[in-house]
């Protein structure tokens, strides 16, 4: 399979289990290297998620933002940084990622379905 018909493959994944999460009211963190900027996953998933990173700061060495951190509307989140300190970049492992960091408080009163 080629690249981008993974890319979308992968999105659409995401678009049914975001949709799925939320018709169950179910509270959810989704965090990865999405490789889609906030505003092109804001147009698929509409304002059913919102991002720690809401300012587009830099993820990757190449002045990206596609690494995210995506919650439901049961969480607030405290904290967002990126560590450009803690880069682990390999020329065989062509990683060129910085590592993301956040915190999250579970609004009260939200219900934990099991």
């Amino acid at each position: 399979m080629k690249s981008k018909e993974k890319a979308f493959e992968n999105f659409f994944i995401l678009e049914r289990l975001v949709s799925n999460l939320n018709e169950k009211n179910i509270p959810f963190l989704i965090a990865g290297d999405i490789n889609h900027n906030r505003i092109q996953i804001k147009e698929k998933l509409g304002n059913e998620i919102s991002f720690a990173n809401d300012k587009d700061i830099e993820t990757t060495i190449g002045k990206n933002s596609i690494d995210h951190i995506m919650f439901s509307s049961h969480s607030k989140s405290l904290y967002f940084k990126v560590l450009k300190n803690a880069i682990t970049s390999s020329e065989k492992a062509k990683i060129n990622h910085y590592a993301i960091r956040s915190t999250f408080n579970i609004k009260k009163g939200t219900e934990l379905n099991n």
